[in-house]
């Protein structure tokens, strides 16, 4: 049928056709007597005409609208088109009150059939479908044409619904590239640095850099301000089930929303750079990523160029210097000092990619330090006229290895340690796992906390301007030392009747003490650097140092056969064995160390349960999974029987051992007897080559097997042993090894004393090791 448009304003002003009255009923007899006619016989009531019509269905009248609508509006386009008439301003209302009010109801959802269900009724309808043939089945969800081109109803509707929704999420993503007018604090134009000819411009700082690295933070915001991205985004990267949107773990939905939402706004604004492509930029440079890298992230929108990073940096040094100073100069007039560095050498090697005459490698050294700010001082902690009366005093003879022996509670460093052993035992054993809360409560419990930081407070830190000077000489040093002081606004009329406390590794400390050592006789004490007070060396470099001594005792040579060298529990895992035992990389032997510190632990477990293997035969049948506090009753046991002094001494003297109580006394085994080798090869490291030792162990490994006691050993050709590289035999310049022998006299067990040693050592290195993250300074 074609629909003739009609032009509304023409068709409100013609008068309202009004329906013709039907001709009244024709009259109804009456008899003389006032009553109605009746036909003499009783059936005439039944054949009498019905005056009303019968009761139409919803159908017949729908019907019959229809038909009123196709004859004088030409179909129901023009009607709709009609009904739903939107006057222009400025112009008159022509529509009738009842029109009117019958389309604000509906269209303000006041009626039961609401706007939302004839949407729906329309979209899912049969025919509003275009048929599988039809050239309009590709232009659902299209915006290539406009809505209004298209015939078929449910495509039309999806065209018009992306393009209203895509105008609503640009108009957000515009409104996100501005501050928030009701949040004060809103830092989405985080400028880098300014030169003041933007007003209110909001500068990046230290707090605000670490406070919009929140994913939290942002995906609140977003979703706040930006609904329609972040619904967007959230649907197109959130998994569901059961029709509830699923967190993931490795990759939650959140950060990628955000990801993509962060590059949007940049892409509109660039100074809209506060909420991750900044902060990212900024870690980006700190990690010395790569510059193609940063490219790559910043034409993706993610981050900002690296020169907006470095711009922020040098904004944030200015800035942070200044914050430093002033603070300082407020501590200096109260009589106190606030703050303190620390230092240390850095080195960079420089290598020349442009091989010209002229240029070679350097190696740049140099001289860094970052300023600590200090809280909870107690007053006059920093006076130096104070510490110069203790120090003639001389008090310092008084203290003793015996007093330093008697200052530590070794009660408390007891019971620690037990506790270890129970989250080693309880992080291990799965059938434990319920344990490892409880164990998690004692760590912060009264008992175990001795001094532990506030766990939302945060270190304010201040990099100072590095230097060329060489910290581990004594002028060097000294230069350092003023240089770092004078860019924290320290002078000697600041320093009068202070102190402050430098910090640094061994090295930087010994450094330190010359320099006062050799300038002692000066009358000046500022210049005599007398308020200058080296507390020590750092936790990390006094760990290291621990570390260092018990690789050295422990680890034994490369090919040692000794049950307790941790370097056969190198070879059994597979970890590299350090090539300087005085002087080990941190990271790789702390984790091994640790690692043969746990299976050791873990192996004292189990000789006490008595089982075999601890993961498929605990617990026994016979006996329930054990409590807490028992585990800690039974781990003080095994602490004082394997990982204590006593336990040293009892190890090397039988008779202390027989005298000992039960509970010190370690299970007798079997005598332990060499492995037997299969080839009878030098494996004694030369004195001349250090690498000597590893490549004799690494022939042991393919040329000699060894025999575990009880096996036979196979058979091996003689062909086999002409195989030894005749090289790698002169190499072995060195005396063949000696195995030790003890005295005929001694009782006791080297191997057991040795291990009850490094239990006992490298456990209070563990106590350390977990202490630093957990906050707890007052275990270090």
């Amino acid at each position: 049928m074609d629909f003739r448009p009609v032009d509304p304003t023409t068709f409100f002003a013609q008068p309202t056709p009004r329906p013709k009255k039907p001709p009244p009923p024709p009259p109804i007899p009456v008899t003389p007597a006032g009553q109605p006619a009746s036909n003499s016989t009783s059936t005439a009531s039944s054949s009498q005409q019905r005056l009303c019509a019968p009761r139409r269905s919803k159908w017949e009248k729908m019907h019959d609208i229809l038909g009123h609508i196709s004859k004088d509006l030409d179909g129901l386009g023009n009607f709709l088109e009609l009904l739903f008439y939107h006057r222009p301003h400025g112009t008159k209302d022509v529509r009738t009150s009842r029109h009117k009010t019958m389309v604000t109801h509906f269209l303000q959802g006041r009626t039961n059939v609401k706007m939302g269900h004839i949407i729906e009724l329309i979209y899912r309808h049969r025919q509003s479908q275009p048929p599988p043939t039809s050239a309009e089945r590709e232009l659902a969800f299209s915006s290539r044409i406009p809505h209004t081109d298209i015939c078929h109803a449910r495509p039309a509707l999806s065209a018009w619904a992306l393009i209203l929704v895509g105008q609503e999420a640009r108009r957000e993503i515009g409104r996100l590239t501005q501050n928030d007018p009701t949040d004060p604090t809103d830092t989405t134009q985080l400028r880098a640095s300014t030169n003041g000819r933007v007003q209110d411009a909001v500068v990046a700082d230290w707090d605000t850099l670490a406070d919009n690295m929140s994913i939290s933070k942002i995906a609140a915001k977003y979703s706040k301000r930006g609904t329609v991205p972040w619904y967007l985004t959230e649907m197109m990267s959130a998994s569901k089930k059961d029709g509830v949107i699923v967190v993931r773990q490795r990759r939650p939905h959140t950060t990628a929303s955000i990801g993509a939402i962060s590059s949007f706004i940049l892409a509109r604004n660039r100074y809209a750079s506060g909420y991750l492509a900044l902060p990212l930029a900024v870690w980006q440079f700190a990690c010395k990523s790569h510059v193609d890298e940063k490219r790559i992230f910043s034409r993706f929108g993610l981050t900002v160029h690296d020169t907006t990073a470095r711009a922020c940096l040098d904004s944030l040094t200015d800035t942070g210097l200044e914050k430093m100073c002033q603070s300082i100069a407020e501590g200096i007039e109260r009589g106190e000092m606030l703050w303190q560095y620390t230092l240390d050498n850095v080195q960079q090697f420089c290598r020349q990619r442009d091989l010209r005459l002229g240029r070679q490698d350097i190696l740049k050294v140099g001289c860094a330090a970052t300023a600590i700010l200090l809280e909870d001082c107690a007053p006059g902690a920093f006076n130096l006229q104070d510490h110069l009366n203790r120090m003639v005093k001389q008090e310092r003879k008084e203290m003793t290895t015996e007093s330093l022996y008697l200052d530590i509670d070794w009660d408390y460093i007891h019971e620690l340690t037990a506790l270890h052993w129970v989250r080693i035992l309880v992080e291990f054993l799965p059938q434990l796992a319920f344990l490892r809360k409880d164990v998690e409560e004692i760590f912060h419990s009264e008992r175990m906390t001795k001094r532990r930081l506030p766990p939302d407070g945060k270190t304010v830190v201040q990099p100072l301007g590095t230097n060329a000077e060489r910290e581990t000489e004594t002028q060097g040093m000294m230069r350092a030392m003023l240089d770092f002081e004078a860019q924290m606004g320290l002078d000697e009329k600041a320093m009068e009747g202070l102190i402050i406390t430098p910090r640094g590794d061994g090295a930087s400390i010994a450094a330190m003490w010359r320099i006062k050592k050799y300038l002692s006789a000066h009358p000046n004490h500022y210049k005599a650097f007398q308020n200058c007070v080296p507390p020590g060396p750092e936790i990390w470099h006094t760990r290291w140092t621990q570390l260092n001594s018990i690789s050295a005792n422990c680890y034994g040579a490369a090919s040692a056969q000794d049950p307790f060298a941790l370097s056969k529990s190198a070879t059994a895992v597979g970890a590299k064995r350090p090539s300087d035992l005085k002087k080990v990389d941190f990271w790789p032997v702390s984790r091994s160390m640790a690692l043969f510190f746990e299976a050791r632990v873990l192996d004292c477990w189990r000789i006490f349960f008595g089982v075999e293997d601890l993961l498929t035969d605990f617990p026994t049948s016979n006996s329930p999974l054990p409590r807490i506090d028992t585990l800690l009753s039974n781990a003080s046991t095994l602490v004082r029987r394997y990982a204590s002094q006593d336990a040293y001494h009892q190890a090397l003297d039988r008779d202390f051992y027989d005298s000992s109580s039960s509970e010190m006394r370690v299970p007798l085994g079997t005598p332990w007897t060499k492995p037997i080798a299969e080839q009878t090869l030098n494996l004694e490291p030369s004195s001349g080559d250090p690498g000597d030792g590893d490549e004799a162990a690494d022939a042991a490994g393919h040329l000699g097997e060894y025999i575990e006691p009880g096996e036979q050993a196979p058979e091996i050709a003689k062909s086999d042993e002409e195989e030894v590289p005749k090289k790698r035999k002169k190499k072995s310049k060195s005396k063949k090894t000696i195995d030790h022998v003890e005295a005929d006299d001694f009782s006791g067990d080297h191997t057991l004393a040795n291990e009850c040693l490094f239990l006992q050592d490298m456990g209070w290195w563990v106590i350390a090791a977990h202490a630093v993250p957990d906050g707890e300074v007052g275990q270090l």
